[in-house]
């Protein structure tokens, strides 16, 4: 019986799939818990569709159940991950080759004063100090040839007109062309 494959606390569900079914409605993809023939509990996604006989009376549904526990399980752990992005108290932050950023933390906003959106506005080497700049782009050369960065300093500007000294760590992810960075 179908109710065996549903856990208890889940059996709402049963209910208001039925009414559906038997007016001819398709169910897709409703993700949900069912559980396995040695009794764990599994994370699936269910179409379910009405089965009529060649009268158009319904006889039946068919139910298929796709297995997507590894799924949620990553989605779950990138969750988990991007939070230690948002709550660093370190500046964290993700850069094309192109020398644009593409993400950064809020630790940014907070040490530099500028917003997100004006930060990934303008290449990065634009909030390099002018005697920093050939420096830095050294590094960066550096970097995209495969090298890690640990322990380079130069100064960025701030919105209110100064300037902080940094210390980066900085290593590359090739198969996204990505900087990852973090900085203090």
């Amino acid at each position: 019986p179908l109710a065996v494959r549903v856990p208890s606390d889940r059996s709402e569900q049963v209910a208001t799939l039925l009414p559906q079914i038997r007016r001819g409605e398709l169910v897709e993809r409703l993700e949900t818990v069912r559980i396995a023939k040695d009794g764990h509990s599994l994370d699936v996604s269910l179409s379910v569709s009405p089965v009529n006989d060649r009268l158009g009376q319904l006889t039946g549904m068919s139910v298929i159940a796709r297995d997507i526990t590894r799924q949620k399980h990553l989605e779950s752990e990138l969750r988990r991950r991007g939070r230690y992005f948002e709550l660093s108290r370190d500046m964290v932050c993700s850069a094309g080759f192109d020398g644009r950023f593409r993400q950064l933390n809020a630790a940014w906003t907070e040490t530099l004063g500028w917003t997100d959106e004006e930060l990934r506005a303008r290449p990065f080497v634009e909030f390099v100090h002018p005697d920093d700049l050939e420096a830095t782009l050294k590094e960066t050369a550096l970097l995209a040839a495969g090298a890690t960065t640990i322990g380079f300093v130069n100064r960025y500007a701030t919105k209110a007109g100064g300037w902080r000294w940094l210390e980066w760590n900085r290593s590359i992810a090739p198969d996204a062309a990505l900087i990852y960075a973090t900085s203090r």
